[in-house]
């Protein structure tokens, strides 16, 4: 024996008497496997039995097999720390390579899942050969142990790899490791730290594989940097605590309570929603540099005011305005106003600040924004909270004073300057959720998901849905927004899609569309599908049932003018032939009696004349015969019985 096999049989064993003190953590332990070979005796559990007789088997894979992949698990029952896995691979007297050869390539893997794929893998063989009883150190905890195997179609395995057909063949597993949880050391008699994650550590020096939330170091026993908390301390620090001091390493909470202008469970929830968020206004009063623009009202500095040019009948103008931006939709739930006081002069504000009005709105503008409150008759406070439940982006507050209006006394009608020194919005900085810590998210149901930033009811439901937290489908015959529309009476059944009010199931005769709202044309029935008939005149039918409105054209009659006229047919069938034909002969036999007639009168009248050369005019005796079968002509008065005709 060679100095490197000695070293490494020395090895071998130095591990071999370290995982003897070891707890047999995988006896009898509940075991599976990916797929069996035919037979009863080669089930996962054989590899657990302690009896190296009987071995587990799988259908084999590779490049002769459909199968490519195999594996086989345990389940330890609990999460234990692992010193190490031997496997036991089944031998044959004379094949111990090709059985290397089948063995080779494999891994192990340990996971606190039943999804291996979700495991950290342990050890993979290279490419020498494994020997087939193979002892591997982990260092690891975990409850399941899987042994993984492949032969991958495409993939060039080393040259002793036998890569057609491998069987998997498990006649042992013995994992070693503390059978308490928990514990560590070559007696399992030592705790784990206490901050260990899932109290694991390492087997033999009780250093932690992972901490809890809130802690670092070897031993876990480090607090999180300041700034910093939870998994791995990985999590910075969000909120605004109350004195600046630093979060809970553990949870991230500020302990001491939130700074203000800041809610939430993390003190990452502004309160105030308007802070140093662009604002506009009407007008500004002339002043210094910047002493009445409108930002005066967001930022939480009561000393600065805004100013607008005054309104009132000692002004052309007669409306102001201010707005605020908010930068995105949200939820609000109040508004605090701050409206300017001068010493002894409290009443003369209340009455320049009287009759004002809050509007919410998406877009900015007040035509389409939602009042959410209007001041009046009596006095406001100058220092004044509004609950207003609304959603939108922009803030607006509005006063006016209108000619043509009579104001309640009190009111400031010729002097009334706005002057606001702050303005706060609350609510929630997350779009789509309510609650006090604005934790608990809107129905799904409502319309752009949302709801009353207080209690959760759907400012609007969509379509399809309807009640207060908009959680009940539309009821037949209603669709839309909070179910206010009424299905079509065209729609068969009189029902329609909840949320788009199309006709699911067609149209009654007479109607076609998603709706069912257009008439037919040149068509009737259910959906329009029948088309009038073709004989109908102009194919105007009746659109319910298919009865034609006008004239039936020639040759068809009945209320559809669908019937054929047998009549018509024989007259054009049989009359048409016969009247061609007597005519065809009237004209042949005219034809040749006409040419008798006429080759008739030429003989008479060459059997008459002598073969002598005539003169240019002959006289032509004219005999009286006593009897004649011709009638008489009668010749005028002013003509010759005869005329001289002249040949050319």
């Amino acid at each position: 024996m060679d100095l490197r096999q000695m070293i490494l049989s020395s090895i071998l064993l130095f591990g071999f008497v370290l995982s003897s003190n070891y707890d047999d953590l995988s006896y009898n332990k509940d075991a599976s496997q990916s797929h069996t070979a035919a037979g009863t005796e080669h089930g996962a559990q054989n590899a657990v039995d302690r009896n190296t007789t009987t071995c587990m088997r799988t259908k084999p894979i590779g490049s002769t097999s459909p199968d490519k992949t195999a594996w086989w698990k345990v389940d330890l029952g609990g999460v234990y720390n692992i010193y190490s896995v031997n496997i036991l691979f089944k031998n044959y007297d004379g094949y111990e390579k090709r059985q290397q050869g089948r063995f080779a390539g494999f891994s192990i893997y340990i996971s606190n899942s039943k999804d291996w794929t979700e495991s950290s893998l342990c050890y993979k063989s290279g490419h020498q050969l494994p020997p087939l009883n193979s002892t591997t150190t982990l260092m690891k905890s975990g409850r399941y142990v899987i042994f993984y195997n492949e032969r991958l179609d495409g993939v060039t395995y080393p040259e002793d790899y036998v890569s057609g057909t491998v069987f998997t063949e498990l006649c042992d597993v013995i994992v070693h490791g503390c059978n308490t949880t928990g514990m560590y050391g070559s007696n399992c008699d030592m705790p784990c730290p206490v901050n260990c994650k899932v109290n694991a550590c390492h087997i033999q020096n009780g250093n932690c594989f992972e901490c809890d939330p809130g802690w670092q170091g070897t031993y876990c026993d480090k607090e999180c940097d300041y700034g910093w908390f939870g998994q791995d301390c990985k999590q910075r620090c969000i909120g605004f605590c109350n004195n600046n001091v630093n979060c809970n390493h553990l949870s991230g909470r500020c302990d001491n309570g939130c700074a203000n202008g800041w809610k939430g469970p993390l003190c990452n929830i502004e309160q105030n929603l308007s802070y140093k968020k662009k604002s506009t206004q009407s007008s500004t009063a002339i002043g210094p540099h910047d002493l009445y623009k409108a930002d005066n009202a967001v930022d939480r500095n009561r000393a600065t005011c805004t100013r607008t040019n005054q309104i009132g009948l000692n002004s052309p103008v007669e409306r102001v305005w201010w707005k605020v931006d908010l930068g995105e939709v949200y939820n609000v739930n109040s508004i605090d106003i701050f409206f300017k006081n001068y010493n002894g002069y409290e009443m003369r504000q209340q009455s320049r600040f009287a009759g004002f009005s809050l509007f919410i709105s998406k877009t900015g503008n007040m035509e389409n924004s939602s009042v959410c409150y209007i001041d009046g008759p009596i006095l406001p406070p100058l220092n004044l909270t509004i609950f207003c439940n609304a959603y939108g982006r922009y803030v607006i507050f509005y006063n006016e004073r209108l000619i043509e209006v009579s104001y309640p006394v009190e009111y400031d009608v010729s002097f009334a300057l706005t002057e606001l020194c702050e303005v706060n919005v609350y609510g929630c900085n997350i779009a789509g959720v309510y609650g006090n810590e604005c934790n608990i998210p809107c129905p799904n149901t409502c319309k752009e998901k949302t709801c009353n930033v207080r209690n959760g009811r759907c400012l609007s439901c969509k379509p399809g849905w309807y009640g207060s937290y908009c959680l009940r489908e539309c009821e037949s015959g209603w669709y839309g927004e909070s179910c206010k529309n009424l299905c079509s009476i065209n729609c068969k059944n009189t029902t329609c899609n909840p949320m788009t009010g199309h006709c699911p199931i067609g149209c009654v005769s007479g109607w076609t569309g998603p709706f069912c709202s257009r008439e037919c044309v040149r068509s009737y029935g259910e959906n329009c599908k029948l088309p009038c008939s073709p004989h109908c005149s102009q194919q105007k039918c009746h659109r319910f049932n298919g009865t034609c409105l006008t004239n039936c054209t020639d040759g068809f009659y009945g209320e559809k003018c669908d019937i054929a006229d047998p009549t018509d047919e024989r007259t054009w069938v049989i009359v048409g032939p016969i009247s061609l034909t007597v005519n065809m002969v009237f004209i042949i036999g005219t034809s040749i009696c006409i040419w008798g007639v006429f080759t008739k009168n030429i003989s008479i009248s060459l059997n008459k004349q002598p073969c002598v050369k005539s003169r240019p005019y002959t006289e032509t005796e004219v005999t009286t015969e006593t009897a004649t079968y011709y009638q008489e002509l009668a010749v005028p008065a002013d003509r010759e019985a005869y005329s001289n005709t002249t040949l050319r």
